[in-house]
């Protein structure tokens, strides 16, 4: 079995974020790895979570570290993606 393996540091919510989301989704479509680990993914309490987002875009399953909340209610971690279920 062959498997195409992506890692990609997303940089936080640096730069034009929303702009980057879409070409974030779009490189990753592009380069269709089978798994992708992502450093620095975020999530909005309440709100947006970027790597959960990406994964129902990709239609991939997720796993994810999740670090602390900031005081804006932003919380920065690591995540794994990948075609086939993750079982642990």
């Amino acid at each position: 079995m062959e498997a195409r393996i992506l890692t990609w540091n997303l940089w936080w919510q640096f730069g034009p974020w929303r702009d980057r989301q879409e070409a974030i989704l779009s490189t990753l479509r592009n380069e269709n790895a089978d798994i992708v680990f992502l450093q620095e993914v975020w999530a909005q309490e309440g709100g947006l979570d970027q790597v959960r987002w990406l994964a129902d875009e990709l239609n991939m399953h997720v796993a994810r570290t999740e670090g602390p909340w900031f005081d804006d209610g932003v919380s920065l971690g690591n995540a794994i993606l990948s075609r086939w279920p993750i079982i642990s």
